[in-house]
């Protein structure tokens, strides 16, 4: 099944392996499906035309679920350093009595409320 893309992974899906350990989740769904993809053609149950399709598809989800996958950590890093530092200005009196400082604060928690 040749696409011109060889993924680390793709052996050991075309064999049949487990699943890699610590793989994030885009490439977990890729593993299987090539897997799938490759047990199918060694079954006959579809061609190898195919499962080239059927893996430039898989390639194609796979490149679209990596960029909101990545979106996703992107996001989560930035809450998290927000939280870190609003937790020190909530701390600091002589900040939280600044009125910007402490209405910058309040419509940050109403919007993640």
């Amino acid at each position: 099944m040749n696409t011109g893309v060889v993924l680390p992974y793709e052996t050991a899906a075309m064999r049949g392996d487990e699943l890699p350990k610590d793989l994030p989740m885009p490439d977990q769904l890729l593993y299987i499906g090539l897997r799938s993809l490759y047990w199918q053609v060694r079954k006959d149950i579809i061609t190898r035309d195919t499962a080239v399709v059927e893996k430039r598809r898989l390639l194609e989800q796979y490149r679209i679920n990596t960029f909101r996958f990545d979106m996703w950590q992107n996001a989560a890093r930035r809450e998290q350093e927000i939280e870190s530092l609003l937790a020190a200005i909530r701390k600091d009196s002589d900040l939280m009595q600044n009125d910007k400082v402490n209405a910058l604060v309040s419509a940050i928690d109403g919007i993640r409320r």
